[in-house]
């Protein structure tokens, strides 16, 4: 609050769509038709709680 900000903006950080095979993590791969690209877009958020495995250093404990 001592800097003045109202809000935090965590586009990118959350899970979202995505086409990675991340299935050994037991993360299943979206519909390559609905993803847009290989990354997914930052928008296309799956789960609020959860960051997204392409940024994990350590994907079962992220």
């Amino acid at each position: 609050k001592r800097f003045g900000y109202t809000h935090v903006w965590y586009c990118g950080l959350l899970e979202h769509a995505t086409i990675t095979d991340y299935t050994v993590y037991g993360i299943r791969k979206d519909n390559p038709y609905i993803v847009k690209g290989l990354a997914g877009s930052p928008y296309a958020i799956k789960d609020y709680y959860d960051i997204d495995p392409d940024i994990a250093v350590d994907i079962p404990n992220r």
